[in-house]
């Protein structure tokens, strides 16, 4: 049974909130007539509330509704209101602030509200009595389908995520953080989340065709919602599943999956059980096939190896294989940092591997913005190697910009346990090095006595 102080925190309007906490009061009070009528009046001022909303931001339904509204109110036509009223659930679905079950439900609501507030014009024997479970179904219906949800309608809600996906108001990776789920998904209704997880699953498969003057790419829209998908996978699991096998059966039944499509579903959504489960055998083994056969410019292109690992043992063993032919070169490895989605992580070796080796000074900085770029990805293990890496190349030790991108990649990994003790080796070690360069007490320069001030003073203010 919901509790009803939690189906009060969840309306969001405040005047709604008014009327709905008197319908919980009269509940409560056993006065369960009266809060079914109190109940309906929040529904009712909800719903003017947001189709006012949608009038203001010039949506034409909305506007001819709201001059017959004021109309009526004007001039005391309460003919006209009462039709208002009558048809108010109407109006909110063609406006799809309701759903046709949203409706149904919420017109049950309002046929037991009339007979509630006019017990006087039904029949003796027709006489609502309503129980304390009907009225908590109302109450419960009522936060669910209207009090707790936005006045935006499911079509402009998606209208808008189209906008936005392929916009300059796109927060980058690093700021991501769950942004699909808070922006979209928190508040919508069960239907229009489903449609907008399909139309990233869809997005991340099928680059979209955009403007000429679009601000971004079709394939950074793309890299945008394999983002999306990731975030989704921790935290709607079992939508996102439903969304995936949905896209691709929809895809088998109608055009089928081409190459390309076969080829970016590995890369976007080769990482789930559900796309091996709902791929057939054949597409798998065209899967296989095309990973075998084509060249990395091809597997780039299509963004095929940008998952790590494939859930798919054996296309993982293929995809693997063009995965460290890709980045065993420089400019390969540049790609990965730049396309791969999903584990991450598993870069990290490479990029260690290029901080070791690298041959100028310009090149071990580049190479150690690469490790910033995954410092969030990074565990204990890997900062201990990165350390390593760093103090066996004099080229980045002694590099103008090394302790500054230090400095960074601490920061941003401030939060792995333990990690301050793995800095303070860092620091000392780089200290020490110094010490037994030969460079005497010439320069203070690159002595990272600064640095092991900073990680000392860095860590004691995290409490790390």
């Amino acid at each position: 049974m919901r509790d009803l102080e939690e189906l009060l925190s969840l309306v969001r309007d405040r005047e709604s909130k008014k009327y709905f906490e008197e319908g919980i009061k009269a509940y409560h009070a056993g006065a369960y007539r009266a809060s079914i009528v109190e109940t309906w009046v929040a529904v009712a001022l909800d719903l003017i509330s947001k189709i006012r909303y949608l009038s203001e931001r010039q949506d034409p339904q909305a506007i001819d509704f709201v001059k017959h509204l004021d109309n009526a109110i004007q001039s005391a036509n309460k003919a006209k209101l009462q039709k208002i009223e009558n048809e108010l659930l109407k109006k909110a679905r063609e406006l799809e602030l309701l759903t046709p079950r949203e409706e149904a439900e919420l017109q049950r609501l309002y046929l037991d509200r009339n007979v509630c507030a006019h017990p006087a014009f039904v029949a003796p024997e027709e006489v609502f009595k309503p129980n304390a479970e009907q009225v908590r179904a109302h109450l419960a219906s009522a936060v669910d389908n209207v009090l707790s949800l936005p006045a935006v309608s499911g079509r402009k809600l998606i209208d808008q995520f189209r906008q936005e996906i392929a916009s300059d108001n796109w927060p980058s990776y690093s700021n991501y953080n769950q942004y699909v789920e808070m922006r979209f998904l928190n508040s919508a209704r069960h239907s229009v989340k489903r449609s907008i997880v399909e139309l990233v699953v869809k997005t991340a498969i099928e680059p979209p065709d955009l403007d000429s003057n679009s601000a971004v790419s079709s394939t950074a829209v793309s890299a945008r919602a394999r983002v999306a998908i990731n975030s989704l996978a921790l935290n709607d699991p079992i939508l996102l599943n439903n969304a995936i096998e949905s896209v691709i059966q929809k895809r088998q039944k109608a055009e089928g999956l081409s190459d390309t499509v076969l080829l970016r579903i590995t890369g976007s959504l080769g990482q789930f059980q559900c796309t091996w489960t709902v791929l057939s055998d054949s597409d798998i083994s065209r899967i296989l096939t095309l990973v075998s056969t084509s060249d990395t410019q091809t597997l780039k292109q299509n963004r095929a190896l940008v998952c790590w690992p494939v859930y798919h043992t054996e296309i993982e063993e293929k995809v693997g294989e063009k995965r460290s032919e890709l980045i065993s070169t420089f400019d390969g490895l540049q790609h990965m940092l730049k396309t791969v989605t999903y584990g991450r992580r598993n870069l990290i070796p490479a990029v260690i591997s290029q901080i070791r080796y690298a041959n100028t000074f310009r090149d071990a900085e580049d190479r150690l913005r690469d490790f910033a770029k995954l410092a969030r990805e990074s565990d204990i293990s890997s900062l201990r190697d990165f350390g390593k890496a760093v103090r066996e190349n004099n080229q980045v030790y002694l590099a103008m910009n090394t302790e500054t991108i230090l400095r960074n990649i601490c920061e941003q990994t401030k939060e792995i346990a333990g990690v301050g003790i793995v800095w303070q080796e860092i620091a000392d070690g780089l200290h020490e090095d110094y010490l037994h360069s030969g460079e005497g007490t010439a320069s203070n320069e690159y002595s990272y006595s600064d640095f092991k001030d900073f990680v000392a003073a860095f860590f004691n203010l995290y409490h790390v």
